[in-house]
């Protein structure tokens, strides 16, 4: 079992740049301020509301650095409670969204959500070369789930090895595609966290995102 979570310390740098930049800002702006006032001839002072509307600009600067900031802390929450929740499924298993499949003692189980069914089905499965190796038909299917075995034979008749395969599936409803999205059942035997993202190792699928997750089984 292995958790492996970035910290956030890329976050803490952005923000202290942010801060940093803010505070130069004003302080810029502050000094031109003054500059200007010392300068500014005394026949013709600035106008009132001239330097009202610097100050506005200033004001509305310092305000987006600071939701800028606010943004980045919640943003940070939103991972930190995705990691937590990651982390909590470790050793239990899942159902995910994933093409791959497992063939085990000489066949697989292909397990598809049909939302609106389909007139016909049509799977092909490819090796872990990315070459098609076995084509079948589901035929007509109702709204739902649908299940098939593949016999871990190739068109031809021939025996592949147990392993990881991958599959596409075409499924059309009075000629037209509809969705048919590929499922897989594995147990969840670790999480990485890369840029922000929870990733979980499923024990044989490997890596799905926290957001495949259909059912916690």
């Amino acid at each position: 079992m292995v958790t492996s979570v970035n910290n956030n310390s890329g976050v803490d740098v952005l923000n202290s740049a942010a801060k940093k930049s803010s505070t130069e800002a004003q302080d810029r702006f502050l000094k031109l301020l003054v500059a200007q006032l010392q300068n500014q001839d005394p026949m013709n002072p600035m106008d009132n509301a001239q330097m009202t509307s610097q100050i506005a600009q200033i004001n509305t600067v310092n305000g987006i650095t600071q939701l800028n900031e606010t943004m980045q802390g919640v943003a940070s929450q939103i991972v930190a409670t995705q990691n937590i929740q990651a982390a909590a499924l470790i050793g239990k298993s899942v159902e995910v969204v994933s093409d791959r499949i497992i063939k085990q003692d000489g066949k697989a189980e292909i397990t598809l959500a049909l939302p609106l069914g389909a007139d016909s089905v049509t799977v092909t499965v490819l090796n872990e070369a990315g070459l098609p190796v076995r084509s079948f038909e589901m035929g007509k299917q109702e709204p739902g789930r649908a299940t098939a075995v593949w016999d871990g034979k190739t068109n031809d008749g021939q025996t592949l090895a147990d392993g990881k395969y991958r599959i596409e599936v075409a499924a059309k409803a009075g000629g037209v595609a509809v969705e048919a999205v590929p499922l897989g059942r594995d147990q969840v035997s670790g999480v990485t966290v890369t840029s922000g993202q929870a990733q979980l190792q499923l024990s044989q699928l490997g890596g799905v995102r926290l957001g495949d997750v259909i059912s916690i089984l």
